[in-house]
């Protein structure tokens, strides 16, 4: 694994971030690339820093790649279907919108609550829902 393995820092060092943007268990335990630190959900920080500790054969599809942490990034910077921040807070999980170009690909790590907001948003700007017609729609639109 190309990141050292570091003894975890003070937690106070992390007492002036907002409380989503604390590190996870996962994080202060686990060398993962800083990229993912930057994410506004904790759950969903949580679940990408354990999948990419993971040997790429235990992985689910899409992290499998040698390429994986690069094409979620492409996917979250996707002009039309990436992430969107809305409002004055880009440290706020609620201002976060995820799209559907990062949903279709990494929906096992969001959690319903990242996928109900995104959907409120979504609807308000007239976009089609996530999950619409997935298994994975049931409760959340």
């Amino acid at each position: 694994m190309p990141y050292p393995k570091l003894p975890p820092p003070p937690q106070q060092q992390f007492d002036h971030l907002p409380d989503n943007l604390r590190p996870t268990r996962a994080q202060l335990t686990h060398p993962h690339h800083p990229l993912l630190d930057l994410l506004p959900w904790p759950s969903v920080r949580e679940k990408l820093v354990l999948i990419f500790s993971l040997p790429a054969e235990k992985r689910p599809p899409c992290a499998a790649s040698p390429t994986a942490l690069l094409e979620l990034v492409y996917d979250i910077e996707d002009s039309a279907e990436g992430v969107r921040i809305w409002g004055d807070d880009p440290c706020s999980d609620k201002s976060w919108e995820v799209g559907e170009k990062v949903f279709v690909n990494w929906w096992w790590a969001l959690d319903r609550d990242v996928i109900r907001r995104s959907n409120e948003m979504r609807r308000a700007r007239g976009a089609k829902l996530l999950g619409q017609g997935s298994v994975l729609a049931g409760g959340m639109t």
